[in-house]
């Protein structure tokens, strides 16, 4: 992609596009390093990463979220070895349940802890076209981001297309993750997923910790065992969500780098550039303290109260200034 936009025929620069070039070699420079530092520690993942997850065989069969997923995972690996007292200690795709054939993404030891990290990311790409497919033949879209009560009286009074929550996704990845870890031994050893997601990450954030929009995490759960008791997933110990599929998406297709000047420019492949924040859940200072490390960032502590006061419907629209761009703002019921 970004040969085709910045390379003629020949294989020659194209000069008119000189103000982005900066951006076209910030972006090759950005998607080595992290690649060749990776290779340096697990040639396994190094190859998995480029064969089976950044490569595409043809331009028809390229898929933006499947790039965008894998640059996630590759931001979260590269975070984590450049932060590690013990970057030699990585294991990727390590097995840590003898019952089950499911690897979690990767091991590593942070300082004093050992961290098991699960990376997951829904296709936003898609949803996005979802949305656009509809605004395309209307002015506006209703956006309902969480489980609200009355969502089928809202639907019916609705004068506009609805659009449902995505919170059965985020459900898939805590059960997925759930599978793949072991129960913790002692608050030093951490089973960490990490959600990926874009500037909407409100929508995650209600989908595990809202008790009005029946989040997963919370005593008010709309899952339940066969004994009608909440559905708990005991294996996971931390839940991370951040804006980084937001940060590649505008990284791939040449926006991230407009806002930033490329003597100090953006590097998506570090988390820290990515805003985070952390679910309460299973949370302790010490487990805080280093996630914050490991980040550079400060991540807010999302509890119920926080995660029940953001909106949980929207407006849709297309921008007027920026073509094929939607945006969003809060709609009060």
């Amino acid at each position: 992609m970004i040969a085709d936009n910045f390379f003629d025929e020949t294989g020659s620069f194209k000069m008119n596009l000189m103000a982005e070039g900066a951006w076209a070699i910030n972006s090759v420079s950005a998607i080595a390093r992290p690649l060749q530092f990776l290779a340096f520690h697990s040639e396994k993942a190094y190859r998995d990463m480029i064969i089976n997850k950044v490569s595409a065989a043809d331009k028809e069969t390229f898929n933006l979220h499947n790039l965008i997923s894998a640059f996630c995972e590759l931001s979260v690996m590269n975070t984590f070895i450049c932060r590690s007292s013990d970057p030699k200690s990585f294991v990727y795709e390590n097995r840590v349940r003898d019952d089950s054939d499911k690897n979690v993404e990767f091991s590593i030891k942070m300082q004093d802890f050992t961290f098991n990290v699960e990376v997951k990311s829904a296709n936003l790409v898609q949803e996005d076209q979802e949305i656009a497919k509809l605004l395309r033949e209307n002015p506006s879209v209703l956006m309902i981001e969480a489980r609200i009560p009355n969502y089928q009286e809202v639907v019916d009074k609705a004068q506009m297309p609805v659009r449902g929550c995505l919170d059965n996704k985020i459900k898939d990845f805590l059960v997925d993750a759930n599978k793949k870890f072991s129960k913790s031994n002692g608050e030093k050893e951490v089973n960490l997923l990490v959600i990926c997601w874009d500037d909407r990450i409100h929508q995650a954030l209600m989908a595990l910790k809202s008790p009005k929009a029946q989040g997963l995490l919370t005593a008010n759960t709309y899952r339940h065992d066969k004994q009608g008791n909440p559905e708990l997933y005991p294996n996971i110990d931390c839940v991370v969500v951040n804006k980084t599929y937001s940060l590649f998406k505008e990284y791939i297709l040449g926006t991230l780098f407009r806002n930033f000047s490329p003597i100090y420019p953006v590097d998506p492949f570090f988390m820290l550039f990515g805003e985070g924040c952390i679910v309460d859940h299973n949370l302790t200072q010490d487990r805080h303290l280093m996630l914050n490390s490991i980040m550079q960032q400060n991540l807010m502590i999302v509890d119920e109260t926080f995660a029940d006061s953001l909106s949980p419907v929207s407006i849709a629209t297309m921008s007027d200034g920026e073509p094929n761009t939607i945006k969003f703002r809060k709609y009060e019921m």
